[in-house]
Formats: C-alpha cells, sequence, structure tokens
C-alpha cells in the first residue's frame, strides 16, 4: 500500500556499541563488528519539502555539534534519538 505520509515515528537507535556482528557473513581474523554514531541527518518538514540539519561528532574534541544552514552550535547525545532522524552515520 502506498503512502503520501511521513513517517514520524521515533526509532530508538544506539549512540555507541551498535554491534552488527550478527549480519557479518564473511569474518576475517575476528574483526568488531562494533560502531559508533558520529553523524546524523535530521530533516523537518514533509515529503515534499522541508529542511536538513546535520548533528556531528567531532573527532578531535568529542563533542558534538548542530549544522544548521550557516551557524554552527554545540550540541548533546541528549535529543540525536528523534524523529527527525533521517540519516544516521556510524563508523567502526
Amino acid at each position: 500500500m502506498m503512502s503520501s505520509s511521513k513517517n514520524s515515528e521515533v526509532i530508538d537507535f544506539p549512540i555507541k556499541n551498535l554491534d552488527m556482528g550478527q549480519y557479518v557473513i564473511n569474518k576475517k581474523n575476528e574483526e568488531s563488528a562494533i560502531y559508533d554514531l558520529y553523524a546524523i541527518s535530521n530533516h523537518s518538514g514533509s515529503l515534499y519539502g522541508g529542511h536538513y540539519i546535520a548533528h556531528c561528532k567531532n573527532s578531535l574534541d568529542g563533542k558534538w555539534y548542530c549544522f544548521n544552514d550557516s551557524s554552527v552550535s554545540k550540541s548533546s547525545e541528549q535529543g540525536l534519538v528523534c524523529a527527525s532522524a533521517y540519516v544516521l552515520f556510524y563508523r567502526r
């Protein structure tokens, strides 16, 4: 069934220690399949238009920042898991 409305449900996702081990087919040298979130693209609006902002973790100072058009501000882990989270970026 087709839908023309945006899903606004909050999907709970881990910020640290996402274990993808059960999905790895060809494990090599017992490599870890544990990932940490380092960025999120958030979308607000509808299917037909809206606005994107990004939350990214600085690898040098370990702090989270919000990138919204021409402004950058400090943010925190609280509030990262929200209904506007659109694309999640993890690294091992």
